[in-house]
Protein backbone atom coordinates (compact mmCIF):
# COMPACT_ATOMS: atom_id res chain seq x y z
CA UNK A 1 0.00 0.00 0.00
CA UNK A 2 1.47 3.38 -0.94
CA UNK A 3 2.34 5.69 1.93
CA UNK A 4 0.20 8.36 0.26
CA UNK A 5 -2.85 6.54 1.63
CA UNK A 6 -1.89 7.16 5.25
CA UNK A 7 -4.61 9.74 5.67
CA UNK A 8 -6.88 10.89 8.42
CA UNK A 9 -9.86 11.71 6.19
CA UNK A 10 -12.62 9.38 5.14
CA UNK A 11 -12.71 7.74 1.74
CA UNK A 12 -15.66 6.47 -0.25
CA UNK A 13 -14.59 3.48 -2.32
CA UNK A 14 -14.69 -0.30 -2.60
CA UNK A 15 -11.70 -1.89 -0.86
CA UNK A 16 -10.38 -5.01 -2.56
CA UNK A 17 -7.79 -6.23 -0.07
CA UNK A 18 -9.54 -7.53 1.97
CA UNK A 19 -12.74 -7.32 -0.12
CA UNK A 20 -15.50 -5.22 1.41
CA UNK A 21 -18.72 -3.61 0.20
CA UNK A 22 -18.80 -0.10 -1.25
CA UNK A 23 -18.99 2.56 1.46
CA UNK A 24 -17.13 5.10 3.55
CA UNK A 25 -13.92 3.88 5.16
CA UNK A 26 -11.13 5.37 7.24
CA UNK A 27 -7.51 4.31 7.66
CA UNK A 28 -6.41 4.19 11.26
CA UNK A 29 -2.92 3.71 12.69
CA UNK A 30 -2.74 0.91 15.24
CA UNK A 31 -0.02 -0.82 17.23
CA UNK A 32 2.13 -3.17 15.14
CA UNK A 33 0.46 -6.53 14.67
CA UNK A 34 -3.07 -5.25 15.26
CA UNK A 35 -3.74 -3.99 11.73
CA UNK A 36 -5.88 -5.76 9.18
CA UNK A 37 -4.15 -4.72 5.95
CA UNK A 38 -1.83 -7.42 4.64
CA UNK A 39 1.22 -6.05 2.91
CA UNK A 40 1.45 -2.99 5.14
CA UNK A 41 4.67 -3.15 7.20
CA UNK A 42 4.16 -4.81 10.58
CA UNK A 43 0.35 -4.72 10.22
CA UNK A 44 0.30 -1.23 11.73
CA UNK A 45 -2.61 0.13 9.68
CA UNK A 46 -6.26 -0.78 9.92
CA UNK A 47 -9.06 -0.14 7.46
CA UNK A 48 -12.44 0.22 9.12
CA UNK A 49 -15.88 1.46 8.22
CA UNK A 50 -16.51 5.13 8.93
CA UNK A 51 -19.22 5.24 11.60
CA UNK A 52 -21.07 8.32 12.80
CA UNK A 53 -22.43 7.62 16.30
CA UNK A 54 -25.98 8.65 17.06
CA UNK A 55 -26.79 11.08 19.83
CA UNK A 56 -30.47 10.76 20.67
CA UNK A 57 -30.29 13.31 23.52
CA UNK A 58 -32.92 11.55 25.61
CA UNK A 59 -33.93 12.97 28.97
CA UNK A 60 -32.09 10.17 30.82
CA UNK A 61 -28.94 10.72 28.74
CA UNK A 62 -28.99 14.48 29.34
CA UNK A 63 -29.53 13.95 33.08
CA UNK A 64 -26.54 11.59 33.21
CA UNK A 65 -24.39 14.11 31.35
CA UNK A 66 -25.39 16.80 33.83
CA UNK A 67 -24.43 14.49 36.70
CA UNK A 68 -21.05 13.79 35.05
CA UNK A 69 -20.53 17.55 34.64
CA UNK A 70 -21.33 18.04 38.35
CA UNK A 71 -18.94 15.21 39.29
CA UNK A 72 -16.08 16.88 37.41
CA UNK A 73 -16.95 20.21 39.04
CA UNK A 74 -16.83 18.43 42.43
CA UNK A 75 -13.30 17.23 41.59
CA UNK A 76 -12.17 20.74 40.68
CA UNK A 77 -13.55 22.22 43.91
CA UNK A 78 -12.46 19.40 46.25
CA UNK A 79 -10.18 19.87 49.22
CA UNK A 80 -6.95 18.04 49.98
CA UNK A 81 -8.81 16.08 52.66
CA UNK A 82 -11.35 14.85 50.08
CA UNK A 83 -8.55 13.88 47.69
CA UNK A 84 -6.75 11.98 50.46
CA UNK A 85 -9.87 9.84 51.04
CA UNK A 86 -10.30 9.22 47.31
CA UNK A 87 -6.62 8.29 47.11
CA UNK A 88 -7.14 5.53 49.69
CA UNK A 89 -10.17 4.24 47.75
CA UNK A 90 -8.26 4.48 44.46
CA UNK A 91 -5.34 2.41 45.75
CA UNK A 92 -7.73 -0.30 46.94
CA UNK A 93 -9.32 -0.49 43.49
CA UNK A 94 -6.22 0.22 41.35
CA UNK A 95 -7.74 3.28 39.67
CA UNK A 96 -6.76 6.94 39.53
CA UNK A 97 -7.77 9.40 42.23
CA UNK A 98 -9.85 11.33 39.68
CA UNK A 99 -11.72 8.14 38.69
CA UNK A 100 -12.30 7.38 42.36
CA UNK A 101 -13.89 10.83 42.81
CA UNK A 102 -16.10 10.43 39.75
CA UNK A 103 -17.12 6.91 40.79
CA UNK A 104 -17.99 8.07 44.32
CA UNK A 105 -20.01 10.98 43.00
CA UNK A 106 -21.99 8.91 40.50
CA UNK A 107 -22.69 6.23 43.08
CA UNK A 108 -23.57 8.38 46.09
CA UNK A 109 -24.98 11.66 44.77
CA UNK A 110 -27.86 12.86 42.64
CA UNK A 111 -28.64 16.13 40.93
CA UNK A 112 -31.70 17.85 42.36
CA UNK A 113 -32.66 21.14 40.67
CA UNK A 114 -29.08 21.51 39.45
CA UNK A 115 -27.58 21.00 42.94
CA UNK A 116 -25.41 17.98 43.77
CA UNK A 117 -27.08 16.29 46.76
CA UNK A 118 -26.06 13.20 48.74
CA UNK A 119 -28.47 10.29 48.17
CA UNK A 120 -30.51 9.15 51.11
CA UNK A 121 -30.46 5.38 51.76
Amino acid sequence: MPKALLITKTLTFTPNNPPRPFGRYVFQRVRPGLGNLPGFPHLALQLRAHVIPIDPKTAAQMARRDLMRAAVARWHTSTDQDKAQWKINAQDRSISVFNSCISDTLRNFELIAGVLTKKTP
